[in-house]
């Protein structure tokens, strides 16, 4: 052997404790680690967090949209049967005739039978029962011979009877 020849397998030899993952190279992967991929890890966290928020606001969102129909559903019902009560007592021949005959007495007897209504007279007076300060109102006129005898006022007051028939019938099933 040549001692150039010896010179060369020495060098070729591996050093004891030397490896080609030394030090530096641990520490540019812990720093692309640190510097890439944690962030990504975070933003992938934080995109996935979002995406379940969203399903959850979407999920309330249609819950709200649900019960909204619903109450609205009932309020619409709730404003047919007060214009179909100032309809029927409308077409009343007694309402009729008590108000050609502009009789106030008979119009107060109609109205203790039939709360939340008011009977008015063609220039808009209230002649019996009283307008609800705060209510949805229908109303109807009375006429004769083409001739306006009065006008009916059905109301639905706005009350708490009416929030808890609103609420009941948004009520949805829990899940």
């Amino acid at each position: 052997m040549s001692p150039s020849h010896a010179a060369a397998s020495e060098e070729d030899r591996p050093l004891v404790g030397f490896s080609p993952w030394g030090a530096a190279f641990r520490v540019r992967v812990a720093t692309y680690v640190v510097l890439v991929a944690v962030p990504a890890a975070l933003i992938a966290g934080w995109a996935f967090d979002r995406l379940a928020v969203e399903g959850k606001l979407d999920q309330a969102d249609a819950a709200l949209g649900a019960e909204l129909r619903a109450s609205m559903g009932e309020l619409r019902a709730a404003a047919k049967e007060t214009e179909a009560r100032a309809t029927r007592l409308a077409s009343s021949a007694r309402v009729h005739t008590a108000l050609a005959r502009r009789d106030r007495a008979a119009l107060r007897r109609l109205i203790v039978e039939n709360p939340r209504v008011a009977v008015l007279s063609p220039r808009g007076v209230v002649v019996a029962g009283r307008l609800e300060p705060l209510a949805l109102s229908r109303s109807v006129d009375v006429v004769a011979r083409d001739r306006r005898l009065g006008r009916i006022v059905a109301s639905l007051p706005l009350d708490d009877e009416l929030l808890a028939r609103l609420e009941r019938e948004a009520a949805l099933p829990a899940g």
